[in-house]
């Protein structure tokens, strides 16, 4: 984390060791519980409890004149599909998926409808665990990847529907150039996809976004990192 450069950093699965590394890394320290947690090089003028403590919460930061929201998010990680194969039609995918993941994200979205500064729009970017592909992923140019599966993943669409961008799909349109797997490193016998994001909505303009960690043996996790660049403004 700290040879990143990282300014902002959402943690998620932390089991209750995110304010030993906020220590490590002298950061202010937002604490949302035992799994989650927002570390941050800039000042937080306010803390956003929202929705379920162990899923979703934020913080708005100060950049100069700049306020920025930053969300750390983790939603379930069943119905697992690190072994997904062609048995199952589309329709009873997505059923299951929505009984969880596609349900939480949009409680989730819906409670960021509480987060206002005077009817002005802050940008705001949410980072973490979504357990679920991307529909941006499993389309007709990678369906030999995925079991000839075509699948439009609720979370991923909630998500754009909603008005956030893929930072770093963003920057890497084409799938099949770019897989940016985050999962898993240490788990190759699983499928291997892209669950972790980091999306961004509003005055900002993401100029680079990677996947840390996907190849180094020595990762301290089962997921790799997406780093994320940005600038104020818009595009």
């Amino acid at each position: 984390i700290r040879t990143s450069g990282a300014g902002l950093v959402c943690m998620q699965e932390t089991y209750g060791s995110g304010p030993r590394i906020s220590d490590a890394l002298g950061t202010l320290f937002y604490y949302r519980s035992s799994n989650l947690s927002v570390h941050s090089k800039y000042p937080i003028v306010e803390t956003y409890d929202l929705y379920q403590p162990f899923r979703f919460g934020g913080v708005r930061v100060k950049m100069g004149r700049q306020l920025v929201d930053v969300f750390s998010l983790w939603i379930h990680y069943l119905p697992s599909i690190s072994k997904l194969y062609p048995k199952e039609s589309v329709e009873k995918i997505l059923l299951e998926e929505n009984k969880t993941r596609g349900t939480e994200i949009k409680e989730i979205l819906a409670s960021l409808k509480e987060v206002s500064i005077n009817g002005e729009e802050v940008p705001l970017i949410i980072g973490g665990d979504f357990n679920s592909p991307s529909h941006l992923d499993w389309g007709e140019d990678m369906k030999t990847f995925h079991h000839d599966y075509i699948i439009e993943w609720p979370v991923s669409k909630s998500m754009a529907d909603s008005g956030f961008t893929d930072s770093f799909r963003k920057m890497a349109p084409v799938p099949r150039y770019s897989r940016g797997n985050t999962w898993s490193p240490r788990f190759h016998e699983s499928l291997q996809q892209r669950i972790d994001y980091l999306y961004f909505k509003g005055a900002l303009r993401c100029v680079n976004s990677y996947v840390k960690g996907y190849t180094d043996s020595e990762w301290p996790s089962d997921h790799a990192a997406i780093i994320g660049e940005y600038r104020f403004g818009i595009e």
